[in-house]
């Protein structure tokens, strides 16, 4: 088999000229190269310099689509959000409108938008400083619903320390008093069991609503007063009833409680 036989068998296009075998090999080196370079590296110099220019353009190629890619998201971004301020624009314009024509019809109250909002702001303010007794009045209510016995002559409610009225706690600012988180109840009344009933009788239905009273763990009940007057070192007997007896005993109680934040 001569050279051009060989070439055509291998499907070399351009048959060597002379009878040498030089472009046989090349080509087979070129489609099926072998697994170990023989070939020293001064001599693939240039090849290696053609891998590096190959993939330099490969990733120009890359960088330029990626660039090309990015652009045309970012048109399209701009495109979308130039779409939306127009719809937007609109849409507020349509509400603007709708807003005067419903504010045309309301009542005319003498003041600006400006002012009437700041009313309003320090009446949410005033309604978040504003302090109630609902804890304290819902203690009192339940220890009166058990012992019904007990009438309730007086309620005293006021915030601050527990100190008199007349003291440091009357000079404190509104302020300051607002600001406090503790409250104190005073109550006053009466103890009435019929005109049979013994002071010891009275006295245990005033500890038993005293002990109601201190249910609450967040409460300190102080007793200012209680239905009878009883001395040191004299022992309270059932037959010690006094002309008054059947009248009913007075009493007062005293309930200081923290406020919850």
């Amino acid at each position: 088999m001569d050279s051009h036989q060989a070439a055509k068998k291998l499907g070399l296009k351009t048959l060597p000229g002379d009878s040498s075998s030089e472009l046989i090999f090349l080509h087979l080196l070129a489609t099926a190269p072998p697994r170990q370079q023989f070939a020293a590296e001064a001599y693939r110099h240039d090849y290696r310099i053609s891998q590096m220019r190959y993939g330099l353009i490969g990733l120009a190629i890359v960088a330029l689509l990626g660039g090309f890619l990015f652009g045309a998201k970012q048109l399209y971004d701009n495109y979308s959000l130039r779409q939306e301020a127009v719809a937007l624009t609109a849409s507020e314009a349509d509400l603007s409108w709708r807003y005067r024509e419903i504010s045309a019809t309301f009542p005319q109250l003498g003041i600006d938008n400006d002012t009437l909002r700041r009313v309003t702001d320090r009446q949410q303010e005033l309604l978040r400083q504003q302090r109630v007794p609902n804890g304290a009045f819902i203690l009192v209510s339940h220890a009166l619903n058990e012992v019904p016995n007990v009438h309730l002559e007086s309620l005293d409610w006021r915030l601050g320390d527990n100190a008199p009225a007349t003291g440091t706690a009357a000079r404190n600012t509104i302020g300051e008093l607002l600001k406090s988180n503790n409250e104190i109840v005073v109550l006053r009344g009466t103890i009435r069991l019929g005109p049979t009933s013994t002071p010891r009788q009275t006295l245990a239905t005033f500890e038993h609503f005293v002990d109601l009273l201190r249910v609450d763990r967040d409460s300190e009940v102080t007793v200012l007063q209680q239905p009878f007057e009883i001395e040191s070192g004299r022992a309270l007997r059932g037959g010690d009833v006094d002309s008054d007896d059947t009248q009913a005993r007075q009493f007062a109680v005293q309930i200081a409680r923290k406020l919850a934040p």
